[in-house]
């Protein structure tokens, strides 16, 4: 019995991968390290066939060297399977046990560096992401230029009607706007996305969230709340965060099988946790501790194992037939810009748990951040005066703004570069007084024509016009900072907003 206790032990704490076979070649028992290493359980692996886990010609090597020489260890290289399909290659030896002196099965010893088969699949991994994120934002892109470009053959064909023109017109609009979403979800992926923060208290948002959360699906009585009252206010993106809820309240509808009734909890709280309460949690970057605030969604569902569970917030991931793109991705690049994490518990056929996690210390004593200038939207004259230096590599962005600038009154410079904005401002620097400036131009990109205009354009309002996000272009500048931001693409609406704000200051 001793024995035995002391063989398992070995078995039980061995950093190397271990599996044990019978005669059949199934699989009787595989030890912690075997499991971690291929993305299962130990017990998933348990009577499941050992083809699962190896490749058909590694499998072949084996069998023929267990049939030829079973008294003898066999040592090559192969091919084993993750739970994600991915092929492992590592050197291992097969060994044939034996009972009463008749074959019992084989036993696998994968003899090979952790960390770096873990490199390796992760790189696999990535670059698999990375293709099923640009196949799928092919796919949506395609879809939303199809519908613009059908527009505009029929605005050609329908010239002289105008109320035809105006649906087609409108048509293409909304396909921009779409395109534009399309692009922010993926900053927002990256934790790269703008954000206005602002104090609210994650339970007041909730409460607030509640008929548009009940819009989702026809029945109202499908969610339950249970707010914590007390809940402390955080400083946070309060439109982004709406966006990640309803990613999680929608997800979890969708996770209930046809003929169950839906029942979704929503929940607030807060704790003080500690480094490993965060260890196989989602978006964490570095260690966090302290006290956090939760908003988390539950579900009566059908669940998840642990290979979608570690795939949930890959882009266009989906158990479905169809993907249905970035909403758990950009929900993940939210929390990490918000510098916070996600916490998931789920099991096949009971349900599943996500719960957001976000750091009431950032509420602080700070004053609430003021949003974006170019982000108001207000009734303003239709005219305005000054000279508008417009610099953009782009001449069809440039001819765009150009005309709408002259539409507000304003007179307009152009420059195709830094270094061309930087002579026409010296030339004219007493007419000029706002530069809309982009960032990535040849021969001097914004970032440093702003270097060289911090000691001449004292009085010059600069407005930073990029399709970076403001957090990328924010990090550009040392000392000297634009007045204002806009992001590419940007309604005529915002800029006329954002000049006359500048104008009026001036004035």
């Amino acid at each position: 019995m001793l024995d035995q206790q002391y063989m398992d032990n070995i078995f039980e704490h061995s950093s190397d991968a271990i599996i044990l076979v019978d005669v059949k070649e199934n699989i009787v028992r595989v030890n912690p390290a075997c499991a971690s290493l291929l993305g299962y359980k130990s017990t998933e692996l348990q009577h499941a066939p050992l083809s699962n886990i190896i490749s058909e010609n590694t499998l072949h090597l084996h069998l023929g060297h267990r049939i030829e020489h079973q008294h003898q260890p066999y040592h090559s290289n192969g091919d084993f399977i993750h739970h994600n399909g991915h092929a492992i290659q590592a050197k291992f030896i097969s060994q044939t046990w034996f009972i009463d002196d008749k074959p019992a099965g084989s036993l696998f010893m994968l003899q090979a560096e952790q960390n770096n088969l873990q490199h390796k699949l992760e790189k696999s991994q990535r670059l698999e992401s990375l293709g099923t994120l640009a196949g799928g934002i092919t796919h949506d892109l395609n879809n939303v230029l199809s519908i613009a470009t059908g527009n505009v053959m029929l605005s050609k064909q329908h010239i002289y009607r105008p109320e035809k023109m105006k649906i087609y017109l409108g048509r293409i609009e909304d396909s921009c706007k779409r395109a534009s979403n399309l692009c922010r979800q993926i900053l927002a992926y990256s934790g790269m996305d703008r954000y206005t923060m602002t104090k609210t208290s994650p339970s007041q948002l909730v409460d607030s969230m509640q008929d548009m959360l009940s819009a989702l699906r026809k029945h109202n009585n499908e969610i339950e709340y249970d707010l914590d009252e007390e809940l402390p206010e955080i400083k946070v993106d309060t439109l982004q965060l709406q966006q990640v809820i309803i990613n999680l309240v929608n997800n979890a509808y969708e996770a209930v099988p046809p003929g169950t009734k839906p029942h979704i909890v929503v929940r607030t709280g807060q704790l003080e946790v500690t480094p490993q309460y965060f260890a196989d949690a989602f978006g964490t970057r570095h260690s966090l501790s302290g006290q956090f605030t939760w908003v988390e969604v539950s579900d009566n569902g059908v669940g998840m194992d642990s290979g979608v569970r570690s795939r949930i917030f890959e882009p266009f991931f989906s158990t479905k037939h169809e993907s249905r793109g970035l909403g758990m991705t950009a929900t993940l690049g939210i929390v990490r810009g918000h510098n916070g994490a996600i916490k998931i518990w789920s099991e096949p056929n009971q349900g599943t748990t996500i719960r957001i996690l976000l750091p009431t210390a950032q509420a602080g004593n700070e004053d609430v951040a003021t949003p974006v200038i170019g982000n108001t939207h207000q009734t303003l004259p239709s005219t305005l005066s000054g000279a508008v230096l417009v610099v953009d590599d782009e001449e069809d962005i440039r001819e765009m703004l150009r005309l709408n600038l002259e539409g507000m009154g304003c007179k307009v410079l152009e420059a195709a570069d830094g270094e061309e904005g930087l002579r026409m401002y010296k030339k004219h620097q007493n007419d000029i007084s706002v530069i809309l400036l982009d960032m990535a131009m040849p021969n001097m990109d914004g970032a440093e024509m702003m270097e060289s205009l911090e000691n001449i354009a004292q009085y010059a309002r600069i407005i930073v016009i990029s399709g970076y996000s403001e957090k990328i272009v924010q990090g550009r500048f040392s000392n000297f900072k634009p007045d204002a931001f806009l992001y590419k693409p940007f309604e005529i609406s915002e800029l006329q907003s954002c000049l006359q704000s500048i104008f009026q200051e001036a004035a």
